[in-house]
């Protein structure tokens, strides 16, 4: 009877079970796989954590920020004015000056210092026969203001010739109280006839003011 060469080696030659050493990597495989997930739990929790901190940390920023504003608010409150004036006569001379257009700004409660700027614009017609000079004027209040001018060729009466000027002045008051009043006028005037009184002749008045504790 022949003999099967296979009958002593297939035990052998092909064993019924996987080698030791597969097992010990799909082990350590596993392993692996365990240590990256509990990696990635571990840096989504420290995400997480970050988040919620900023998150926390803009919010405090955020109400600081209105602190700041309502504080910036409490110690500065603005106020401005604007006037017109038209139809009058213009004086000679600055002690013969008279208010042309004015307005009030109030002094809030709690405040004492002002700080203001101040504009006038003056438009008057020359009707004089020489060359005269308009000067624009604007006064704070009776602070003493501020004045500016500009030439203004003469003609014939009542034609006469236009002329343009602008005064600005900055003044800071002081001891003010809450509900006082603080007047912004324009008071234009020439330096040397008077200018008879026509529609032409007007100013603006403008003021800006930054009300102080």
């Amino acid at each position: 009877m022949p003999v099967d060469p296979w009958a002593t080696t297939t035990a052998q030659e092909f064993p019924p079970q996987s080698p030791p050493g597969w097992a010990s990597l799909a082990e350590r495989l596993a392993a692996q796989d365990r240590k990256m997930f509990d990696l990635r739990a571990s840096v989504l929790a420290n995400v997480s954590d970050i988040v919620a901190d900023l998150t926390a940390k803009q919010a405090a920023l955020a109400a600081q920020n209105a602190q700041i504003l309502d504080l910036i608010g409490q110690q500065i409150k603005p106020a401005y004015g604007f006037t017109t004036g038209s139809a009058y006569a213009i004086p000679a001379g600055r002690a013969n000056k008279i208010t042309r257009a004015s307005f009030d700004l109030t002094v809030p409660s709690g405040f004492t210092q002002a700080l203001i700027s101040a504009s006038a614009q003056d438009v008057g017609l020359n009707s004089t026969a020489g060359i005269d000079y308009l000067v624009s004027f604007v006064d704070i209040t009776a602070t003493g203001g501020g004045g500016a001018y500009a030439a203004v060729a003469g003609a014939a009466v009542p034609v006469g010739v236009g002329g343009v000027s602008f005064a600005l002045i900055t003044y800071l008051k002081t001891g003010l109280t809450g509900g006082q009043t603080i007047t912004i006028s324009s008071q234009p005037y020439t330096s040397g006839g008077t200018w008879a009184s026509v529609a032409a002749n007007s100013t603006v008045t403008t003021a800006t003011c930054l009300f102080l504790r």
